[in-house]
């Protein structure tokens, strides 16, 4: 199996430096951040960092009808994992001691130990690992799970208990309170336990369709698995009846 490991070079941010940065989603890091290159086989494919730094996501999607979705933000605490292709090391210097301070640290030893353990929870089984776009991994300061992914025009992102898909003006939610689809004219369906709302020619199907979309979302959730776990508590987040 394929390992990630944590650059023995330790380094901390010089300015401030956003390795995420669209329309729909920012990671800035503030200045004094230390990092690490994350690597597999010598290939560099990401960064492991911590100290002041925050998350914006506008997971919204603009419709005919209006906007719908939801923005979610807020500082980030602990170590975070982002894969991507790394311009970080111009925007850097080495790390300090009171750099490695602020950030929770006592030394250089400590952060790379936890930086590693952090990183070893998504090591590769493929050799030819190569993130598409970028891929973040992190929690926030209330330690809510993040994990979110980039490519092209499309953007997923989980943040505790709901996940969702915005492309091409359409949007797909998926929460507690079911899955919840969104068009580009702004027309909405909703799945839940209770069956379909939003499309009247297919009320009448209600159970066996929900039970089928549901199946279909826990196929599509493995996708996230390989880079982030979700606790077994959450198993009956996708068990709706």
């Amino acid at each position: 199996m394929a390992r990630l490991e944590v650059d023995d070079a330790i380094m901390a941010t010089s300015q401030v430096y956003r390795p995420i940065s669209t329309d729909k989603a920012i990671v800035e890091l503030d200045p004094g951040c230390v990092w690490s290159y994350v690597t597999l086989d010598d290939r560099r494919v990401g960064i492991v960092f911590a100290g002041s730094a925050r998350f914006v996501v506008d997971a919204i999607a603009e419709t005919r009808a209006g906007a719908v979705g939801k923005s979610e933000s807020g500082a980030l605490k602990g170590v975070q994992l982002l894969f991507y292709q790394p311009d970080i090391e111009e925007h850097s210097r080495s790390a300090q001691n009171e750099d490695l301070r602020r950030a929770g640290y006592g030394d250089q030893a400590e952060f790379r130990s936890d930086a590693q353990s952090v990183v070893g929870r998504h090591d590769q089984k493929s050799e030819d690992f190569e993130p598409e776009g970028k891929i973040f991994l992190g929690n926030d300061e209330s330690e809510t799970k993040i994990v979110l992914v980039l490519k092209d025009e499309e953007m997923v992102l989980t943040y505790g208990k709901r996940v969702y898909v915005v492309s091409d003006a359409k949007m797909v939610s998926v929460g507690g309170d079911g899955v919840s689809v969104t068009n580009s004219d702004g027309r909405n369906l909703l799945v839940t336990k209770d069956g379909i709302q939003g499309l009247e020619e297919l009320e009448n199907l209600g159970e066996r369709i929900s039970t089928q979309v549901a199946r279909a979302v826990r196929r599509s959730m493995k996708k996230l698995d390989r880079y982030a776990s979700r606790p077994s508590e959450d198993d009956d987040f996708y068990e709706w009846g």
